[in-house]
């Protein structure tokens, strides 16, 4: 292979999912990067569930470094918000942009999306 061939093959490879969470007083943070569609079906299932089993108050789900998201996250998302609006807190979507800010608008489901301002600082609460 070539160094132009790998260099277009790591272009043109899909980014992987991945997630992290941070813990603020009274709020949750959750980075999610790469692709959210059916093959993190499973890890953005078990990592949704387990923001609403900690109990915050308030749970940001940041999609700033999130490339591509499909039909059956935005799902899992808007179940989240169910769950947590039910229990008496908040889950607010902060970072849209691009086709993941397309998707949230024709789906309807931007009403989620609660300026960063909100949280005091940004999404992540301030500096890390």
């Amino acid at each position: 292979m070539s160094v132009n061939d790998r260099e277009l093959r790591d272009r043109c490879a899909p980014a992987r999912f991945g997630a992290s969470l941070h813990s603020r007083p009274r709020r949750l943070v959750v980075r999610l990067t790469g692709e959210l569609d059916l093959a993190s079906d499973l890890e953005l299932r078990a990592l949704l569930r387990s923001t609403t089993e900690q109990g915050a108050p308030v749970t940001v789900v940041d999609l700033s470094e999130v490339t591509f998201i499909d039909a059956h996250a935005i799902g899992l998302i808007a179940a989240a918000y169910t769950s947590a609006t039910k229990s008496g807190r908040v889950l607010g979507v902060v970072g849209l942009h691009g086709v993941v800010a397309d998707v949230f608008h024709l789906t309807g489901l931007d009403a989620l999306v609660l300026t960063t301002a909100y949280y005091d600082g940004g999404a992540a609460g301030g500096q890390e």
